[in-house]
């Protein structure tokens, strides 16, 4: 087998992880995922394959390992070191791919529309549907998402986790948005208003805001590499904060999002809880201050899952040395895809490739997307640096 077959194969088996390793997670998990991954990566390097890690990454496995070998459990920690480190080379090798770009959106679109549809069908028809999640979602997962269905409205598909619907539903929102106002095809509006109703049926409040957030940066991206279309763009922006506004007021899909901010604000807790778990978390890193006290040992030191911020959980378990690779890293690599863009990289994937970190950045003040898998895999395959060659700037 050649090294670009192997290469593709890698990023077939990363994208198949982000989208369908949950459908199997009562046969395997992740470990054994990545683990196959690893053999074939070890193929890859057979065939006369390399790959390029820049510094960045380097300090922050070198961090996080510290933190194991310090921390109270390193057994525990291992898993977490396992997966990024994986994670982060086989991603470095699909990414020797010639056309991992064409390859990755294609997959990434369809994918997130197939799971987009599935959010639809549950709203439409949650009876029916259950059956479905019951056969494909592991049991203590599917009984949450059942659960979460029948008392707050909440649909998330086959993906089993609200959070997880909510990363392929905004996928497929973006990716319809973005790519009408490149290409002014009228079907992408479709992906657009399906991505939308899917990203509110998850009942994440977040993901409207991390949507809006990104469809402005997207806009004034758009308004500079296109000025004679920024009356056209101005016009698209204003109808889509409206068709959002009216989404949220006058329909019951909005009503899930906006009854819940009534009911957290009437308790007098609009953290739902976290400022409490953040105050612990912040205790164990004073505790703790320079390593941390290990990758995936909150709930072994404090006896509970505190998680709900990746930024409070690197300094708890990751110590201040942790944190500071961990924000250089998601800085540096957000500039570099900035910069990309400037000098002319203004394609699909870039404007993605910036949605994606913007996504990560903002929805981990209050989500654990870095411990997320999926999450994590969609991260670094859109930000991190592909090989030289396989750079090739769209805009004339």
């Amino acid at each position: 087998m050649t090294r670009q077959k192997n290469s593709r194969l890698l990023l077939y088996g990363l994208i198949f992880v982000v989208f369908f390793a949950s459908f199997l997670y009562r046969f395997v998990n992740f470990y054994h995922c990545m683990t196959l991954l690893l053999v074939l990566f070890c193929f890859f390097l057979g065939t006369g394959g390399c790959i390029r890690m820049q510094a960045r990454w380097v300090f922050y496995i070198i961090a996080v390992v510290l933190a194991s070998i310090v921390g109270v459990d390193f057994g525990e920690s291992f898993k977490y070191v396992f997966l990024f480190f994986s994670i982060t080379i086989v991603t470095a090798a699909a990414k020797t791919c010639p056309d991992y770009r064409k390859e990755m959106m294609r997959l990434f679109y369809i994918f997130s529309f197939f799971h987009s549809l599935l959010i639809l069908a549950q709203y439409i028809a949650p009876i029916q549907f259950t059956p479905l999640i019951n056969a494909f979602v592991p049991p203590e997962v599917a009984e949450r998402a059942i659960l979460a269905n029948i008392n707050g409205g909440v649909c998330t598909g086959l993906a089993g986790e609200s959070a997880f619907a909510m990363l392929y539903s905004s996928i497929t929102f973006y990716f319809g948005f973005i790519k009408y106002l490149n290409e002014k095809k009228k079907i992408y509006i479709l992906a657009f208003v399906i991505g939308l109703i899917s990203t509110l049926l998850t009942g994440k409040r977040i993901a409207v805001a991390i949507n809006v957030v990104a469809g402005f940066v997207t806009y004034m991206m758009t308004m500079r590499s296109r000025q004679k279309n920024a009356i056209n763009n101005t016009f698209i922006m204003i109808f889509f904060v409206i068709v959002i506004g009216s989404v949220l007021v006058y329909t019951d899909l909005g009503h899930i999002l906006l009854e819940k901010n009534e009911i957290l604000a009437e308790s007098g807790d609009i953290t739902n809880g976290r400022a409490e778990l953040n105050d612990r978390m912040l205790q164990i890193f004073k505790d703790n201050m320079l390593f941390g006290i290990g990758p995936f040992c909150t709930t072994k030191y404090s006896g509970e899952y505190l998680g709900h911020n990746i930024y409070l959980t690197t300094l708890s378990e990751n110590g201040l040395i942790g944190f500071i690779f961990l924000v250089v890293l998601l800085l540096l690599n957000f500039v570099d895809s900035i910069k990309r863009y400037k000098k002319g990289d203004d394609s699909t994937y870039m404007y993605l490739s910036i949605f994606v970190q913007l996504f990560f950045i903002i929805y981990g003040f209050t989500g654990n997307p870095l411990y997320g898998t999926q999450f994590l895999i969609t991260y670094i395959l859109f930000s991190y640096n592909e090989n030289r060659n396989t750079y090739i700037p769209s805009r004339k």
